[in-house]
C-alpha cells in the first residue's frame, strides 16, 4: 500500500495540484485544446470498447461533468465499472474547476481498462443557443467589459454548461455505437429501487420489531402478489434488496420483458431514474476488505436515508442507440419524452440513483453554505436491515482487478488527494463549533416514527 501511496501523492502534485491556488494563466500550456470534430471522428474508429473484462451482455457508458470532485471520482469509477459494467465515460470538467481529474482516469484507462475521453474548457460548448457570449471567457464569472455577472446569471451559466456537456457526449457516444448511458454527478450511484425508498416510509414490514418477523412480512408481501403500479403486482419486490450476483446490464436483459410488461413507459429509450438523498449521519459499517479503510468509502460508511424535505428531479439513462443527435439535451430531460419525466414517480421505477451528501467538510469545500448542506438532508431518518449499498461491491472489484489494482484505483487514489491538499496547506472548512448533525432515531413502530429534525447546539 505505502508504494501505492507515494505514486498517487506525486501523480496529484504533479497533474491536479492547483486546486486552492487556481488555474495556470497561460491555458494553452496547461492543456492542448482539442478540436470537437476532430475528437467525434476520432471516436468512429474506436466504435464500441472491446475490453473483455466481463460477460456481461452489454457495456454502460457514462457523461459526467466535474467540477473540483476529485476525491469522489475513484469510488465512482470503480463501484460502476464492476456493477453496471462501466466501460466508457465522458467527463467535461467545469470551466470554474481548478483541479483536473486527468490523473485518475488515466489510471483506470492503465490498470482496468476504461475508456475515457477528457473535455477541459470550451470542448464542449455549443453555439448558436443565445448565451455563447457567455462561453467566450475562461473564467465565466464576467462579461467581456468586466461587469461581474449577478446570482442568476452565473446560475443560468452552470445550467447552459450542463446542457452543453450532456448534449455533445450523448451525440458523441451515438457515433460510437454505445448503448446504455447513465447522466449522472460523482455523488450519484445507481442502484435497484426496492418499496423500502417510497415516500411513505418506514413500510409496515419495516417498522415490525424483529428481523425474523419483518422476513416473514416481506415474505408474505411477495406470496400475495402485493400490487403497486395500477393494480398490477409491484416488480419491485422481487428486486434484489443488495448488491446483485449478476450485472445491472444482466438485469436489465433478462427481465426486459417483465419490466415493460409492469410499466410500459420503461420501453422508452430513455428513462428519468428518481433519486434519494442519503443521510450524512455516519452508520455502524459492515467492514470492507481487509487492507482497506471504511472511511474512504461513502457507499459504506452512509446507510441511512428516509423522506427527501425537497423535490428532486431525476437523471437520465439513455440508449444512444436511438439518440437523435440533433436533440438538446436538458439537465433534468435528456430526450423528449422520457419516461417517468422530470420528477419520476418513485414507485414506477425499478431502479433509482442514491445522492450521498457526504461529510459536511467536504460540502463546505464546494464553496457551499451550511445552510443548503441542512436542507438537504432527508428526514424520518432509518437503517434498513438491507444496506443500501454493501460492501460486496469492492470484493467483485478485487478479484475482478486484484487487491494492488482495486486499491490503488480507490483508497489509494482518494488518499492521494486528500494527503496533497495537506501539502499544499488547504486544509477541508470546518462548520461552526457549535454545529453538529442530528441525533439518529432508529424507527421501531408506527407510534414511535417521528420527523428527526437538525438541530444547531
Amino acid at each position: 500500500g505505502d508504494h501505492f501511496l507515494s505514486l498517487v501523492v506525486l501523480e496529484t502534485h504533479l497533474l491536479a495540484s492547483i486546486e486552492c491556488t487556481g488555474r495556470p494563466s497561460n491555458l494553452d500550456n496547461f492543456v492542448a485544446k482539442k478540436n470537437i470534430l476532430n475528437e467525434v471522428e476520432s471516436t468512429l474508429q474506436r466504435r464500441v470498447n472491446s475490453v473483455n473484462f466481463t460477460s456481461a451482455p452489454f457495456s454502460w457508458s457514462a457523461c459526467m461533468l466535474l467540477k473540483d470532485d476529485n476525491r469522489l471520482l475513484p469510488e465512482w469509477l470503480a463501484y460502476h465499472y464492476e456493477i453496471l459494467p462501466l466501460r466508457r465515460i465522458i467527463v467535461g470538467v467545469d470551466p470554474n474547476s481548478k483541479s483536473s481529474p486527468k490523473h485518475i482516469l488515466e489510471e483506470f484507462k492503465n490498470k482496468a481498462g476504461l475508456d475515457y475521453t477528457l473535455w477541459e474548457y470550451d470542448d464542449y460548448f455549443l453555439p448558436g443557443n443565445g448565451e455563447e457570449y457567455y462561453a467566450e471567457r475562461y473564467n465565466y464569472t464576467h462579461f467581456d467589459n468586466g461587469v461581474p455577472l449577478n446570482p442568476k446569471q452565473k446560475f443560468h451559466l452552470y445550467l447552459y454548461r450542463q446542457q452543453c456537456l450532456i448534449t455533445r457526449c450523448l451525440q458523441t457516444l451515438h457515433t460510437e455505437g454505445q448503448s446504455w448511458t447513465l447522466v449522472a454527478d460523482p455523488d450519484e450511484y445507481l442502484t435497484f429501487n426496492p418499496p423500502i425508498f417510497d415516500d411513505d416510509v418506514p413500510l409496515h414490514c419495516t417498522n415490525l420489531g424483529s428481523k425474523e418477523r419483518r422476513d416473514e412480512c416481506w415474505d408474505e408481501m411477495e406470496k400475495h402478489n402485493m400490487t403497486g403500479l395500477d393494480g398490477k403486482q409491484d416488480l419491485r419486490y422481487t428486486l434484489p434488496k443488495t448488491i446483485p450476483s449478476k450485472t445491472f446490464a444482466h438485469y436489465l436483459s433478462e427481465r426486459s420483458s417483465s419490466i415493460v410488461s409492469w410499466n410500459p413507459e420503461l420501453s422508452r429509450p430513455c428513462w428519468q431514474i428518481p433519486r434519494y438523498s442519503v443521510s450524512s449521519v455516519k452508520s455502524e459499517t459492515m467492514g470492507v476488505p481487509s487492507g482497506f479503510d471504511d472511511e474512504y468509502f461513502d457507499t459504506i460508511q452512509y446507510q441511512t436515508s428516509g423522506v427527501d424535505t425537497i423535490k428532486i428531479g431525476g437523471k437520465a439513462l439513455v440508449d444512444v442507440r436511438k439518440y437523435r443527435p440533433r436533440e438538446r439535451a436538458k439537465v433534468h430531460m435528456a430526450m423528449p419524452g422520457c419516461a417517468g419525466g422530470v420528477f419520476p414517480e418513485r414507485n414506477q421505477h425499478v431502479l433509482s440513483l442514491l445522492h450521498y451528501i457526504g461529510p459536511v467538510e467536504r460540502f463546505l469545500a464546494r464553496g457551499k453554505p451550511l445552510e443548503t448542506f441542512v436542507y438537504r438532508q432527508p428526514e424520518w431518518l432509518q437503517t434498513y436491515d438491507y444496506p443500501l449499498i454493501s460492501a460486496e461491491w469492492i470484493e467483485r472489484f478485487v478479484k475482478r482487478v486484484g487487491f494492488d489494482t482495486a486499491w490503488h484505483l480507490t483508497q489509494g487514489l482518494m488518499q492521494g488527494v486528500e494527503e496533497d491538499r495537506i501539502r499544499r496547506h488547504c486544509p477541508y472548512p470546518k462548520p461552526p463549533e457549535n454545529w453538529t448533525l442530528p441525533k439518529h432515531r432508529p424507527v421501531v413502530n408506527d407510534s414511535d416514527a417521528k420527523p428527526v429534525n437538525f438541530v444547531f447546539e
